[in-house]
């Protein structure tokens, strides 16, 4: 969302759906490229898979560094839920191993960030950092359970690939949501990321594999 990749129109879009003996497989491809005269060039090749039938979908993603010098790659994943599974009623349901408040104010509610509230007048934004705990093969997760009105929403990621979970608590009246968003380093200036050195890098010719996937639920 606020990359200069959200911009461009995907190209080589296709549709891969097919029939697997009884299930139909949905798979809808993409790739953009985001690059420019004497700077960095990365290419994101993105397919969105389900099942029909199914609660699941998958994302798969393959970024790759296609020019001739080292460049900087952060990724953010933004899932931002509301109304109705988003109420006073809900609750995140969640194992970090360290949270992390990224301002006073989210620090001051650090006690309530799995919680919500009906929307508030005049609340600032609450934003949190999350390293998640994982099976030993980086496996992880993160859902967001309303059960008055009986729906859970799963995220899964590998922190293998995505180490983070920025949390977006926004209560606000008119601005009302909540994003959970897989990222691979914290929301932060890439000059301040660079200082604190972690800011990531892909060599050329470098690719990564990013896999998230959502579940709708019953509960």
């Amino acid at each position: 969302m606020h990359g200069r990749y959200s911009t461009i129109p995907a190209k080589l879009v296709a549709d891969h759906s097919q029939w697997v003996g009884d299930e139909y497989h949905i798979k809808l491809g993409g790739t953009t490229e985001e690059g420019h005269l004497f700077g960095t060039k990365l290419r994101l090749e993105r397919e969105i898979s389900s099942v029909v039938g199914t609660n699941s979908i998958k994302i798969s993603d393959i970024i790759t560094n296609f020019g001739y010098k080292t460049s900087p790659f952060t990724i953010l994943y933004h899932i931002n839920l509301g109304y109705p599974l988003l109420s006073e009623d809900a609750s995140l349901i969640i194992d970090p191993v360290e949270t992390t408040p990224a301002t006073e104010v989210a620090a001051s509610a650090i006690k309530e960030f799995r919680t919500f509230t009906k929307p508030q007048p005049g609340f600032f934004e609450h934003v949190y950092y999350h390293r998640l705990k994982a099976e030993k093969n980086g496996d992880t997760g993160v859902r967001l359970q309303n059960k008055k009105i009986g729906i859970a929403f799963d995220i899964k990621f590998n922190i293998k690939q995505l180490p983070l979970l920025t949390q977006w608590k926004m209560m606000g009246q008119g601005d009302y949501v909540l994003g959970l968003e897989p990222c691979n380093v914290p929301t932060r200036n890439r000059v301040i990321l660079k200082e604190q050195k972690i800011l990531p890098f892909l060599e050329p010719g470098e690719s990564v594999t990013n896999n998230v996937e959502i579940i709708l639920s019953d509960i």
